[in-house]
């Protein structure tokens, strides 16, 4: 009995540093670490990181998290709003609010920042501006903003509201033409 606990007590030990074994542990520690092409933070400003993710297409965003949200039964959901640039598409401040929450198609989601008030449109969890041409005024009056008000309808008919900050939000575009020109 005591020599196959031995032997069995040996063979484990072998299994256990053999050459397969240790590929395969280095296979998954290899698999857990991020991509080299993920997405880099390369600065924060005020409220807002920027990100580059290098390669081919490359990508890069600024985005901040939404401050307030109500109603409050939403606080476990998180809202963003992001403002992407991809050089190799010719896309430049393009703006995106991601509500976390299935909102209704046919509402009528609007921004406000400051005076100004733009028109969204929903698309499963995210806001689009109506009209890209309105895009450019859109980041123009972040930049001169101190708030950002998002209205969204959920598909459940609840309304949203998420307020955000716009603290560094010029530091921060500044920072994504520099990085993605």
């Amino acid at each position: 009995m005591m020599k196959s606990v031995c032997c069995a007590a040996a063979a484990l030990a072998l299994f256990a540093i053999s050459p397969s074994e240790t590929a395969f542990a280095q296979a998954k520690k290899k698999a857990a670490e991020p991509a080299a092409t993920g997405p880099k933070k390369v600065s924060s400003h005020g409220k807002w990181d920027v990100y580059v993710q290098a390669g081919k297409s490359r990508l890069c965003y600024a985005f901040t998290k939404a401050q307030r949200r109500s109603p409050a039964n939403l606080k476990d959901v998180d809202g963003f709003i992001f403002i992407s640039t991809r050089p190799a598409q010719n896309v430049r401040n393009e703006v995106a609010v991601k509500m976390g929450v299935d909102l209704k198609p046919d509402a009528k989601p609007t921004v406000t920042i400051g005076s100004s008030k733009f028109s969204m449109v929903a698309n499963g969890t995210d806001l689009f501006v109506e009209n890209a041409a309105e895009e450019r005024p859109f980041v123009a009056a972040m930049r001169k903003g101190s708030e950002v008000v998002v209205r969204a309808v959920s598909r459940r008919g609840n309304d949203i509201t998420d307020n955000y900050s716009l603290a560094g939000i010029g530091a921060a575009l500044d920072a994504l033409q520099k990085e993605c020109k």
